[in-house]
């Protein structure tokens, strides 16, 4: 799921740097550019009788301008936030192909919040999303 929705994200916002699973030491490094999108996968369960599974993800947003970062960080959770059927394309990492899939729903766990200043002075806004849809 979380390669569809980096590749939907990157349609839906092209100017923007996205990155999946980045390890922290990579994110503190200078290798990155300052304004970037983090998506983290943090987790879920599948349901063993509907076959459905319910996966949390975190979008981390940083820039050096903490107004910029925090637009970005609610555009993003404007175009996220409480939808039903939204159909993520599909794609081809590592020649494993990820079909299209259609999210029953995505629904923000709050409204993006800061997290201050990394250690370089960048700011930091977060975001976690529920999403739940089926894998067939």
């Amino acid at each position: 799921m979380i390669y569809q929705l980096f590749t939907y994200l990157e349609t839906e916002f092209p100017t923007e740097t996205f990155k999946i699973n980045v390890k922290y030491e990579e994110l503190a490094s200078n290798s990155l550019p300052d304004r970037l999108v983090l998506l983290r996968e943090t987790g879920g369960p599948e349901t063993a009788w509907f076959k459905y599974i319910q996966h949390s993800l975190q979008v981390l947003v940083r820039d050096v301008d903490a107004v910029k970062a925090r637009k970005l960080s609610y555009d993003i959770y404007n175009k996220l936030d409480n939808k039903f059927g939204l159909i993520l394309p599909s794609v081809t990492v590592d020649s494993v192909a990820h079909s299209q899939l259609q999210v029953a729903q995505i629904s923000a766990d709050a409204r993006p919040s800061s997290l201050g200043d990394d250690e370089n002075g960048r700011v930091q806004f977060s975001t976690n999303y529920n999403f739940i849809y089926s894998e067939n």
